[in-house]
């Protein structure tokens, strides 16, 4: 078996150092007098197609996602004026600028219905 990982490493190893290969590809895109554009200019016609289609779906996706945020914002904008009476109340409690009523201090937890159905399972 490690004559075999071995033979594999020199395969993988040669296949990384062709011209063609990543190591090459990496070496063309590295070098200096490629820039972005002349690297796409030296693909096949068909590649460009491709890139140009990619691109224009990419700027159709970017304008999609424009308008989201968009309504996002007026979304938050509309529902930050629901909320802002129950953060100005929420303050004046927390202060002690006001003292809530009895009807603000009822508060029906979920343990008062667990602690009535174990009641009404007593019964049965």
């Amino acid at each position: 078996m490690e004559g075999d990982h071995g033979a594999r490493g020199g395969a993988d190893n040669q296949i990384m150092q062709m011209p063609h290969g990543p190591v090459g590809m990496q070496d063309k895109l590295d070098s200096s007098s490629h820039t972005p554009s002349t690297i796409i200019e030296s693909l096949p016609k068909s590649v460009k197609r491709r890139v140009n289609t990619l691109k224009q779906l990419q700027v159709k996706c970017a304008h999609i996602e424009a308008k989201f945020y968009e309504e996002v914002h007026e979304l938050e904008r509309k529902y930050a004026v629901l909320y802002q009476p129950l953060f100005d109340k929420r303050r004046e409690v927390v202060s002690g600028a006001v003292e809530p009523t009895d009807e603000e201090c009822d508060w029906h937890s979920d343990r008062d219905d667990e602690e009535e159905l174990a009641e009404e399972l007593k019964k049965s």
